[in-house]
């Protein structure tokens, strides 16, 4: 076959979207014009040769082909047309020529039924006619460009609409703060607030066109409500990612542990028994840590002079059934710590029986066996103070803290992580000053590594009251005596500083004040020698205040016992607080002008033509059979031919009781009738046959949306009172503008969002000036009521009813309306 060519440029023409190019084309076969079936393949490609369509949706050459009839070499086919050929099955997409500038067309031809086939070259160029199909895609449009004709119904929506709206982070700590908006709004508007979980704990309040007040506190949540007394001396740590407690349970004298629900600790599972010693007091002292993937405890069991340690059975708790391990017997486990040294379980203690410090690490990784407890100090007999003992890993091996009979503080450090051979020599880090500890017997301290330093915390005597202190090492080991750092945390006076945390790389502690409050203290440096001002996790929580900070699910935490109802809490501070504020729907989108015969009857939504739009100067009469008659020059009159009017030309709806001819209905005088009519088609609703009294006033009756709760919105009314909302979410108040007069009552039913109910009535006389009166706040939350209110003293007196709900914290009521006042 000899070489192919186009005799005819190739004529292209944009049809109507989608995807579809008209050609027409020449083909001749060794210079002579082809006649009979031809077969095509077609491809659009662009300057590169890749192929960007092909007729059959392949990605290169078409694998099937197009039979078309070719008559004296000429041919036509709609290109993208899937129903002119079967294996036209593509249609050309509008991106093929927007996001490109150079397509050509491809086309590939046999002559002996589909057997052979040859490329005719070259690609042929396609010019803006192509280009029309990308009328499917616009990349600009010029100001103005898009009318209401070019935008199909329904297609915007909410969230096409520039809405009044403003949002922000809150960062602040505990109290109160303001807020400013980005923006003046008309109106105060509704603010939401999401605290993941917290949001009890985050209070919006006085919001104003410009700003809010946002007041943060510690959210509560209830541990252990059920047990009385439990909750002294509690520990929590991180179980299987949840947060977790051991505590004791001075009730039945046991040893209690509870896990969390969820990560952040808004949901807490029941409290299990670890142990229960037949009533003998068990589980003093309790430290829980995360040993092998299971919970495990360190305590004491105090009738039986004897340390402790048991492990669960499974990695969130829920069974204790092994034995526990008796690490030391005969007066072991005083003031007890557990840590995690060199990947062991292990614990330090003060012993009642030899008035000294010792040191015990398991033998294997779960704590199954321990072996003897070691001697820590190497003063002999501390008598009385030597009780109070911190535990840490410092520097790869165990260190303790412990405090001496001159209530001064020291520091050991082992040679060894199972603390067998020599300790290094005890030290005084605050150079032997007597009296540095506060003395009350039941404060603890507390050791730990703050910024790679081993520091302790505790609670410093001072001529004005114990202050929360830290003494922190000037190097890695805590070995150098005279260069401790002495850090006053607070110079308020307060008491029993109980605990310490990790905050986000910062240290942070718990202590319990004189004035019965518990706080949280965070640093403002790694180091600790900065921090930040207390903040209160619970007010009135009484001594001695057991509690364990620690940070969970990213955010400050303290587990505590609230001594006054002896019950076991878990506090969290809300974090990553987004606060949203936002005008109640959408705003219509308005033009500023419309041109010149611009609006035509489609353009105009049914119903919306008033007569007050038409052109009239003046309307002056309405004749009998002929409509609306205009009273100016060069006005119209409007006529209807007698009968013009059929059903069908009259909308549902449109004609009402009142537009009848009084004598279309006959007039039931009757005066127990169920519905009576009055001469002005009004109807008065009855109870029923058989009462003795007739209907004295009309009644309506419909739905009551409530959706604006600017202060003085109308809700209901009667002649004299208006039923209106307060400017809050909840609050709901009656109204009167002058001197009522008539004697008025109002009845209120309303139910809390707790369930609990409100009974409320009210009277005024017919002399009360001017004035308001409130039926509830929004502080009571209230979320439905009832509320009747009127005269109920003189015959044909008016009177309203409504029944009103909303969704706890919205500010939507819905509900029903019952009234003899038109409103």
């Amino acid at each position: 076959m000899a070489a192919l060519a186009f005799a005819v440029p190739a004529i292209l023409r944009a049809v109507d979207p989608p995807g579809i190019i008209s050609h027409s084309g020449r083909v001749a076969v060794n210079g002579t014009n082809f006649d009979g079936a031809g077969h095509f393949k077609f491809a659009l490609v662009d300057g590169s040769g890749t192929v960007l369509w092909a007729h059959d949706g392949s990605s290169g050459e078409p694998a099937n082909t197009v039979q078309i009839p070719v008559a004296k070499g000429l041919y036509t086919v709609p290109l993208g047309d899937t129903t002119f050929h079967e294996n036209m099955s593509a249609a050309i997409p509008a991106s093929v020529f927007a996001d490109n500038a150079d397509v050509r067309l491809r086309i590939w031809f046999s002559a002996d039924g589909g057997a052979t086939f040859e490329l005719l070259t070259p690609d042929r160029r396609l010019l803006s006619v192509g280009y029309a199909l990308n009328a499917a895609r616009a990349e600009s449009v010029k100001a103005g460009g898009i009318t209401a004709g070019m935008i199909a119904d329904g297609s915007i929506s909410a969230n096409h609409l520039a809405l009044t709206e403003d949002s922000g982070n809150y960062s602040g700590g505990i109290g109160t703060d303001s807020v400013v908006f980005a923006q003046t709004f008309d109106a105060a508007p509704p603010v939401t607030v999401n605290a993941a979980g917290f949001e009890d704990a985050v209070t919006v309040s006085n919001r104003t066109a410009s700003s809010f007040d946002l007041t943060l506190n510690f959210a509560q949540r209830q541990i252990d409500g059920a047990t009385t007394a439990a909750g002294e001396y509690v520990s929590m740590a991180i179980v299987n990612g949840r947060p977790a407690v051991a505590y004791y349970d001075a009730s039945n004298h046991d040893l209690l542990y509870a896990r969390a629900q969820d990560a952040a600790g808004n949901e807490w599972n029941a409290p299990v028994t670890v142990e229960d010693d037949g009533g003998n007091t068990t589980g003093i002292y309790p430290t829980l840590l995360e040993i092998g993937g299971r919970p495990a405890i360190a305590y004491q069991n105090l009738t039986r002079g004897e340390m402790r340690y048991k492990r669960a059975d499974d990695a969130d708790g829920a069974a204790w059934t092994a034995t526990p391990v008796t690490i030391a017997p005969s007066g072991a486990g005083y003031y007890c710590r557990g840590a995690v040294i060199g990947g062991r379980p292990a614990v330090a203690y003060w012993s009642n029986s030899t008035g000294r410090v010792y040191y015990c690490r398991a033998s294997d990784a779960t704590g199954a066996a321990w072996p003897a407890p070691v001697l820590a100090d190497t003063f002999g007999g501390g008598f009385g103070m030597n009780q109070r003992v911190g535990l840490a890993e410092v520097n790869g091996l165990p260190a303790i803290a412990f405090v001496y009979t001159n209530y001064s503080l020291y520091y050991a450090r082992a040679t060894a992580v199972d603390g067998s051979g020599a300790w290094s020599t005890t030290v005084t880090p605050a150079s032997g000053v007597e009296g540095l500890v506060e003395r009350h017997f039941s404060w603890p301290i507390t050791l730990t590594v703050v910024d790679g330093q081993p520091a302790i915390f505790f609670s410093r005597r001072g001529d004005y009251g114990s202050r929360p202190a830290m003494l922190r090492a000037p190097d890695a080991n805590g070995t150098t005596a005279s260069s401790w750092t002495l850090t006053e945390i607070d110079t308020v006076p307060t008491r029993n500083l109980a605990g310490v945390a990790d905050l986000g790389g910062t240290p942070a502690v718990t202590c319990w004040a004189g004035d019965n409050t518990l706080s949280l203290y965070r640093a403002t440096s790694a180091d600790g020698s900065a921090w930040g001002p207390a903040q209160v996790v619970r007010s009135s929580i009484g001594q001695p205040a057991w509690n364990s900070p620690l940070e969970v699910d990213g955010r400050p935490a303290v587990s505590y016992y609230y001594i006054n109802s002896g019950d076991l809490f878990f506090a969290a501070l809300p974090t990553n607080i987004s606060w949203t504020a936002a005008t109640a729907g959408a705003f219509p989108l308005q033009a500023d002008s419309v041109g010149a015969g611009g609006v035509d009857s489609l353009a105009i939504a049914d119903g919306s033509v008033a007569i007050g739009d038409l052109s009239f100067s003046v309307v002056t009469s309405v004749t009998a059979g002929n409509g609306l008659t205009g009273g100016g020059t060069g006005d119209v009159t409007l006529s209807v031919a007698a009968g013009g009017i059929t059903s069908t030309e009259i909308a549902n709806g449109t004609i009402v009781l009142a537009d009848l001819a009084s004598t279309a209905y006959a007039q039931d005088t009757t005066a127990n009738a169920l519905v009576q009519r009055d001469g002005n088609g009004r109807v008065k609703l009855a109870v029923g046959t058989g009462t003795y009294e007739s209907p004295d006033n009309n009644q309506i009756s419909r739905r009551l949306n409530s959706r604006d709760y600017v202060s003085g919105r109308t809700v209901a009314k009667t002649d004299e009172l208006i039923l209106e909302r307060d400017g809050n979410y909840g609050g709901m108040r009656i109204r009167w503008d002058a001197a009522l007069a008539r004697n008025q009552t109002i009845a209120l039913q309303a139910m809390t969002s707790t369930g609990a109910a409100i009974n409320r009535y009210f009277t005024r006389t017919s002399s009360t000036a001017a004035g308001n009166l409130v039926l509830f706040t929004d502080a009571e939350s209230v979320v439905y009521f009832r509320c009747q209110f009127g005269n109920t003293y003189s015959f044909g007196g008016h009177q309203s009813t409504v029944e009103l709900s909303r969704y706890t914290g919205d500010y939507y009521w819905y509900g029903t309306l019952a009234s003899s006042v038109d409103q």
